[in-house]
């Protein structure tokens, strides 16, 4: 089953990106200096198949300022 954007309505589509950018800067906190190299290893690899696969995720991961 393939479901695209056109299929959703407003509501479930804002839900769906608000989760996305919650999910984004949770990865991007993996990455503060004061947390340990497997957090930061966990969370660049997460965000490196985000990015790949999704074209979504990388517009908003380059939302970000601090990037």
């Amino acid at each position: 089953m393939n479901i695209s954007e056109a299929d959703l309505d407003e509501t479930t589509l804002k839900d769906i990106k608000d989760k996305q950018t919650l999910v984004i800067n949770t990865l991007l906190e993996k990455l503060n200096p004061d947390n340990i190299e497997d957090d930061h290893l966990n969370g660049c690899t997460v965000l490196i198949d985000m990015i790949e696969n999704n074209k979504n995720f990388y517009q908003q991961f380059m939302k970000k300022e601090i990037i």
